[in-house]
């Protein structure tokens, strides 16, 4: 019992170090995942004390913690999502303030203004064009009742203020410091999922050349499987690609991405297709049979 119990720990410790050296290694590469990472995470810190800085010189000093939270979460993996999200945001805490600050004002915080408070804030919360910031409506709405802030109207529009100027701020930095830009990454995805289909097919046609030698078969369907997801991935990174041309300010100088939809997804919809056809034909009387995916995206 205690030697599995050590050697399970052995084992997750050296994978955390193999993960910890792999990323090291990565903040050395140009263009890598860490590397944008680390980008982000200092953009964040950057914007906050931006944030910080313009608050603490226009606003009541209890509302200038707001403008550095705001910040430090604006700052998104792309620009179209942190100047749409930071709208929400700012548009949500209107929300919950105006909410609290009508009732609050009027009778306080009791079970009755909670009463009338809340079902408005969640019905506006999920109001599609929200996001997923749409729970900050009652959240602002409970907190400003519950501090007893929903009868202080200065509190309430410094609240507000410095919601917008972390937004701002959040928003100014990801926008014209290193806007992220995701143009690489659809080439590679769909390299991954085209390597990844010839190793099938070569793995199958290695197989059947021996003599018919089914001894791979569980691994080639695991394969086809991953192919899948794959797929999925290619997806993923061609709509984040897009995105991150929106109102980016990179892709004037950045060289145009390729346009993967027309005949990427054919050949790769064609790829999976045949793939799990062959797994089909080669399952039947050895194993439990597979579905073939639909072609095309999905």
């Amino acid at each position: 019992m205690i030697r599995t119990w050590r050697g399970r720990v052995a084992r997750t410790l050296r994978g955390e170090l193999a993960y910890i050296r792999g990323s090291w290694r990565g903040l050395a590469t140009k263009g890598s995942h860490q590397r944008l990472q680390a980008r982000q995470i200092g953009k964040a810190t950057l914007a906050a004390v931006l944030a910080w800085f313009l608050a603490s010189r226009l606003l009541p000093h209890e509302s200038i913690w707001i403008a550095p939270a705001t910040a430090v979460i604006m700052v998104h993996a792309t620009v179209y999502q942190t100047l749409t999200n930071g709208l929400r945001r700012v548009a949500a805490v209107a929300a919950g303030v105006i909410l609290a600050g009508s009732i609050g004002s009027l009778i306080g915080l009791t079970a009755l203004s909670l009463v009338l408070v809340i079902p408005p804030a969640l019905l506006a919360a999920r109001w599609r064009r929200m996001g997923r910031y749409g729970s900050d409506v009652a959240a602002t709405a409970v907190l400003m009742l519950s501090f007893g802030a929903a009868s202080q109207e200065r509190y309430l529009l410094a609240y507000i203020i410095a919601t917008a100027m972390g937004a701002v701020s959040g928003a100014a930095i990801n926008t014209l410091l290193w806007p992220p830009l995701y143009h690489r990454r659809p080439d590679a995805a769909f390299r991954r999922l085209a390597e990844q289909g010839a190793a099938l097919l070569g793995d199958v046609a290695d197989g059947l050349r021996q003599g018919w030698d089914l001894s791979g078969l569980a691994e080639w369907q695991a394969q086809a499987t991953r192919l899948t997801e794959r797929l999925d991935a290619a997806e993923a990174a061609v709509a984040a690609g897009a995105e991150s041309r929106r109102y980016n300010l990179r892709r004037l100088t950045a060289p145009p991405g390729r346009d993967h939809t027309p005949q990427g997804w054919a050949v790769s919809g064609s790829l999976l297709t045949d793939a799990h056809r062959i797994m089909i034909l080669l399952t039947d009387g050895h194993g439990p049979t597979m579905v073939a995916p639909a072609q095309g995206p999905h």
